[in-house]
């Protein structure tokens, strides 16, 4: 076995660990705040994480997953038939993510055009229809299955958790590609960051709620995730919508705020719909403004060209 080859494996039993105890987290982290698995499901949470690691890796992740999903389900109380039917499902529906993914793109981990956002929501919705349907169908069928609240809110729960979830990593893996221009705006992001923090304090959590209650609206936090990623690219809107959806969850676990009562109301899935316009407003935004600035750079390295060609023939 050569360097290359070890090193490789190396990464893989890594990222196979991490995946694990991200699942049992996210499942104790989901049974923490919720207590049951229908509001939230957790798997939802490690749709991102999952099939980003089957683009780079292949599909033998998916035993981790299936086993790892197992003990999630086991983790709230389910017998072991219910968490396996869960965990089938699951599989399922990462390995159709992970296809579609990776054979929609001749770089399938890539974040920087028009057509990467769509590809990013259309694997959303894509596996989150999948999702829907098969649990539909175990339902019906009379499969010990985890309840169906409803097949919409199936649908804007996995399409919200594989998009919070998978953003980041494309994001992280294009870092050193803008690191220098997003140091250059640091303290653009920290004030962007300071009053969009500020702002959600007031909507999702009631603070200064006195004087400024009947103007918190929810639809303030679309200025923000726009100036984040006007100014800070994909990275920007990235950390804003975190920051967004975790005030706004804490919130509504609360009954504080924007969605006091969301919970029992929708089992959160305004909650849901309201962060994916977010992503889509934030992400759509900032890739287009990112190639407006590069189309503007090539043309004036284009034009600094031309001008030094003129320069030389003039000697």
């Amino acid at each position: 076995m050569n360097a290359d080859t070890q090193s490789s494996h190396t990464k893989l039993y890594l990222n196979v660990v991490v995946l694990f105890a991200l699942y049992i987290l996210s499942a104790l982290a989901v049974k923490e705040m919720f207590v049951t698995n229908d509001v939230f499901r957790f798997p939802w949470l490690v749709a991102g994480p999952t099939v980003f690691l089957i683009v780079k890796h292949g599909y033998r992740i998916l035993g981790v997953t299936l086993i790892a999903g197992i003990l999630g389900n086991l983790i709230f109380g389910t017998s072991f038939e219910t968490a396996l039917w869960n965990s089938i499902r699951t599989v399922i529906v990462f390995a159709f993510g992970g296809w579609l993914f990776r054979n929609t793109s001749d770089q399938p981990l890539s974040f920087t055009e028009v057509r990467d956002f769509f590809r990013l929501f259309g694997t959303a919705l894509g596996m989150a229809s999948l999702a829907a349907i098969i649990a539909t169908l175990q339902f019906k069928a009379n499969l010990p299955i985890v309840e169906v609240k409803s097949f919409l809110h199936r649908i804007a729960g996995f399409t919200f958790g594989f998009v919070i979830t998978m953003a980041p990593l494309l994001v992280v893996a294009h870092w050193r590609d803008r690191k220098k221009e997003l140091v250059k705006r640091l303290w653009d992001g920290a004030l962007i960051f300071g009053l969009a923090a500020l702002v959600g304090q007031v909507v999702f959590l009631n603070g200064f709620h006195d004087s400024l209650g009947q103007v918190a609206r929810g639809y303030w936090m679309f200025l923000f995730v726009t100036l984040a990623g006007l100014r800070l690219g994909t990275a920007g809107a990235t950390i804003m919508l975190l920051l967004i959806a975790i005030q706004a969850l804490t919130g509504a676990k609360l009954e504080l705020g924007f969605f006091a009562d969301d919970i029992a109301k929708t089992s959160l899935s305004n909650y849901y719909f309201y962060m994916m316009s977010l992503a889509s407003d934030g992400y759509l935004v900032a890739i287009l403004f990112t190639q407006g600035e590069q189309r503007l750079q090539r043309l004036e390295d284009a034009r600094q060209e031309v001008i030094g060609t003129s320069v030389s023939l003039r000697k």
